[in-house]
Formats: structure tokens, sequence, C-alpha cells
């Protein structure tokens, strides 16, 4: 499965490899470790090699991905929010001599430098990608590439917003906008309360905890490096929704707890 999901988006063999040893440290035996870790990435990598191999005969070049430059150098910027709609001028690369054309890979150390040199708009950015990350599909701070999801067809505040003007005043107003940051730091409040919540019930539950939280985590990491857009959380949400979940069922259970 992670074959496949860094078929569709090579991201994710970073993922992939953090879980793979997290499967290997449970198993008895540095020889067992090995093996696993081997056999599990091996695996992994049938998928991302075939991309590799269509790099080659294509575009005469070893490479897994062929945009994340362009991805990192959209959400980066002195002006730029660093969302799809970018604004501004964008960050100065230039190629290396005798080239014409900057490649891939020397816009991703590009950008990365810029970073490094620009801290405030580093912090910036990233505050606002992990805003844009955990955006609500719909409102006032919906911030994404998600026009198409179906659940816009039948989202409360999608049809509310587009009533009338005392409807688009209510969503898209101060409450909208406070109910949508409520919403916002609820996701990540809940997100970190159940993985904690679970690694506390023993060792195996600690093991499912870091398997859960981990693509998570790493899904937004990367989109503090690139862009900000509430549609990379989907890949993940079977995740966090789990974590967020046993949030609420430990809250409740102490609740019940209280008044027993």
């Amino acid at each position: 499965w992670f074959a496949l999901a860094t078929f569709m988006q090579p991201r994710f063999l970073l993922i992939a490899i953090i879980i793979a040893v997290f499967w290997a440290l449970r198993a008895v035996g540095n020889q067992n470790r090995i093996r696993i870790a081997a056999l599990a990435i091996a695996i992994m990598m049938v998928a991302p090699a075939i991309m590799i191999f269509r790099n080659m005969e294509v575009i005469n070049k070893v490479t897994i991905s062929t945009n994340l430059g362009v991805t990192m150098r959209i959400g980066a910027g002195p002006e730029t929010s660093g969302s799809y709609d970018r604004s501004g001028p964008e960050v100065p690369c230039k190629p290396k001599a005798p080239d014409t054309a900057v490649t891939d890979n020397e816009l991703v150390v590009c950008v990365l430098k810029w970073y490094l040199t620009n801290p405030l708009d580093t912090a910036r950015l990233s505050f606002n990608k992990a805003i844009y990350f955990w955006s609500p599909w719909s409102g006032s701070e919906a911030t994404g590439t998600m026009a198409r999801n179906p659940w816009l067809k039948i989202s409360p505040a999608q049809q509310i917003g587009k009533s009338d003007q005392n409807g688009r005043d209510l969503v898209f107003g101060p409450l909208g906008i406070t109910i949508s940051y409520l919403w916002i730091i609820g996701q990540v409040f809940f997100l970190f309360l159940g993985y904690l919540s679970l690694r506390k019930l023993g060792s195996d539950e600690l093991f499912f905890a870091r398997v859960l939280i981990t693509p998570v985590l790493v899904s937004w990491l990367l989109a503090l490096g690139t862009i900000g857009d509430h549609r990379f959380r989907v890949p993940t949400m079977s995740m966090s929704l789990t974590l967020q979940v046993i949030a609420i069922l430990t809250i409740r259970k102490k609740l019940n707890e209280r008044v027993g």
C-alpha cells in the first residue's frame, strides 16, 4: 500500500521508510530487524523505481519527482502567503553554467537556501501553511484546491454562505472566522491529545500511536516546505481522525468518572 501511495505521491516515500523502521524495531533480534526493514523498503521501492525508470527514459534524469522544486518555489517568497495562489516575486534561482534552465533539484536547493537566509519570512510562511493545512473545507478560512470536493455540495456552511447576503455575512463574518479558527485549533489539540492518550495504554499502543501520528506529522511538515493546502490533509485523514476520536473518548471517559 505504501508503494502504491508513493507511486501516486512521491512524498509518501519518507513516511513509508519511517513506518518500516518502526515496524523493524518491534522485531526481536538485530538480524530480524535488518531483514524486516530491508524487505519492507524493497517492496515499497518497486513503484518508485518504475517512476525513476520512466523519468530516465523521458527526460534522461534519475529522479523520482520532477516538480518538487517547482512546488517549493510556489510556496516561497517575500510577499506570497504560502498557498497555491502565490503573489509577489519568485525566489531568484539561476542555472549553473552552461545550462540555460534551472533543474528541479537546483530549485529545491535554491529554495532551501532562501528559507535559511530569510528566517522571518520562513516563520511567517510556516505559520500560514500550517493554518492552510488544517483549514476547513469551506467557510472564511478555507484555503486549498478542494473545489471538486463532494462535501461542498452538501456542506451547511457552504449552502448558508451562498443563500443570501445575511448568510454570507454569517459564514464569512466575525462569527464564521471565529468558528473556523476554533475548528483548526481543535483539530490539532485533539490530534496530540489522542496520541498521548493512546501511548499511555501500553507498549503495543505506543507503537500504534506512533504509526498513526507519523504520517500526519510528516505530511504537515512537507506542506510547510512546499505549499499550504487543506487537500494535503486528505491522504492521512483516517489516521488523524482515529487519534481525534480517541481523544474525545478519553475526555468522555474522564467526565463520566467524575460524574460517577
